[in-house]
């Protein structure tokens, strides 16, 4: 038993890789056989008077790699993340998205689409994967990971209720895995502060449920926005 590869319709790196048996087993994988076409032959000798035969088969062994990469490593949520295709993605006849909120889900993409956008609209997806087939239909995957951001705007006051005027002490107790480098307060009572104080406070004057909110935004420019309703009540 014979194989080579075929090159410009040329057997080249010819070599015995078995004899004396009726069957063989080839192992096609990355540390035996590479991509490309290969002939295999067999020779049958007579033992009696030497005369021999022998049959040439050729076959392909295809290597597909539908590889695409996140354009930005970290989204938001509800962010419009890209996936472009590298340039090392090759022998790719149909790839499809497997959607991240639907697993069993396969969506075709286009062969004119070189990117691949979705709507992060979940803190719990954690990878994407892109399904390749060849003209062949064997079939490859590449998994991207993926963190999705978002900040979860918090606060609480001191002081939510007492005699006209009071003052009140805002603590921002906002959730992020990322550094926090902006905060909006709009406390309600018309004042407003704006830069990236954690702790705020203001005077309550007139009667009235005053509802204050925050905006923080982090590092990665992902927002959040949080409002407590009707949460200051001032005794009448």
């Amino acid at each position: 038993w014979y194989i080579g590869n075929v090159v410009n319709s040329q057997v080249v790196g010819k070599k015995k890789i078995a004899s004396n048996v009726k069957s063989l087993d080839i192992n096609y994988n990355h540390d035996t056989l590479r991509r490309g076409r290969y002939m295999i032959q067999v020779i049958a000798y007579n033992a009696e008077d030497g005369c021999y035969d022998s049959v040439s088969v050729e076959t392909r062994v295809t290597d597909i790699e539908p590889a695409y990469t996140l354009r930005d490593t970290t989204v938001c949520l509800n962010d419009i993340a890209v996936f472009e295709q590298r340039p090392d993605s090759y022998d790719v006849n149909q790839a499809f998205w497997i959607h991240p909120d639907n697993p069993t889900a396969e969506i075709e993409i286009s062969p004119e689409q070189d990117s691949v956008f979705y709507n992060f609209n979940s803190l719990n997806i954690r990878r994407v994967t892109v399904v390749g087939y060849d003209v062949y239909g064997c079939r490859a995957e590449t998994t991207i990971p993926v963190k999705v951001y978002q900040p979860q705007a918090a606060f609480f006051a001191d002081i939510v209720s007492d005699c006209l005027p009071f003052t009140s002490k805002f603590t921002d107790t906002t959730v992020s895995d990322t550094v926090i480098v902006s905060r909006e307060w709009n406390l309600g009572n018309g004042e407003t502060i704006s830069g990236n104080d954690s702790i705020v406070q203001t005077v309550y004057t007139e009667k009235g449920l005053t509802s204050p909110s925050l905006r923080v935004t982090d590092i990665l420019g992902c927002e959040s926005y949080y409002r407590a309703s009707n949460y200051i009540k001032p005794f009448v």
